[in-house]
């Protein structure tokens, strides 16, 4: 059965989405829920928190990217996206844990005026946790290539999100200087901002805004 990923133009969530169903070449199609007035009250009443992305499969509902992305890897036919020994599958689901929950809720307080005191805190706390993963995040990593082996896996769509961030958003300058002093995050971000899984599916995201709106495979 195919995979519906609910989603708008602008919800770049939902590129974790995306790569992680073209990664397991599952059947999926973009279904864009914006209206001129909002998010379509159809999509409002799926979900207990009307945000996106949401994954509508089999008649039921996932919400959250991260936890729409461990449904896909269980659900969908294909090559596992989280390792399959035990104690990496687990440090996978840490480091992406720690992904969206430290790192992004620092990138969250970058939105403090540039020169200003809460700034100058969100920097510090962000370049230290920045460091923390730097030293620690690919220890139970796969041998060769990205976190998930020569192909992305889970870990590696995650931290996408906080790279995508820093490259992408103008006010985020200082912060993606500070990317420059941890290299193994830097050179991480450099294989996973070229790599064409994100690049079609960021494209695919976009291309809702102009019918058609959604992009079966």
């Amino acid at each position: 059965m195919i995979f519906e990923v609910l989603t708008t133009a602008s919800c770049r969530w939902s590129i974790r989405n995306i790569v992680a169903l073209r990664e397991k070449q599952a059947a999926y199609t973009l279904v864009d829920v914006a209206t001129a007035a909002g998010k379509a009250p159809w999509f409002l009443a799926l979900t207990p928190f009307g945000k996106t992305p949401g994954l509508r499969h089999a008649g039921e509902i996932v919400v959250e990217s991260r936890e729409i992305n461990e449904y896909v890897d269980a659900a969908a036919p294909g090559r596992a996206l989280l390792p399959s020994d035990p104690l990496r599958r687990s440090w996978a689901r840490i480091w992406n844990g720690y992904c969206d929950e430290v790192l992004m809720r620092c990138i969250y307080r970058l939105t403090a005026p540039v020169g200003t005191p809460e700034r100058v805190d969100a920097l510090d706390q962000f370049d230290r946790a920045l460091a923390r993963a730097d030293r620690h995040v690919f220890e139970h990593a796969a041998a060769d290539g990205l976190w998930g082996g020569e192909q992305p896996g889970l870990t590696d769509i995650c931290y996408w999100t906080v790279f995508d961030v820093l490259a992408r958003v103008e006010s985020m300058a200082d912060a993606r200087h500070l990317l420059g002093h941890h290299p193994t995050l830097q050179r991480w971000s450099e294989r996973l901002l070229a790599h064409p899984s994100f690049r079609v599916a960021e494209a695919e995201l976009v291309a809702m805004s102009a019918p058609p709106s959604a992009c079966l495979h």
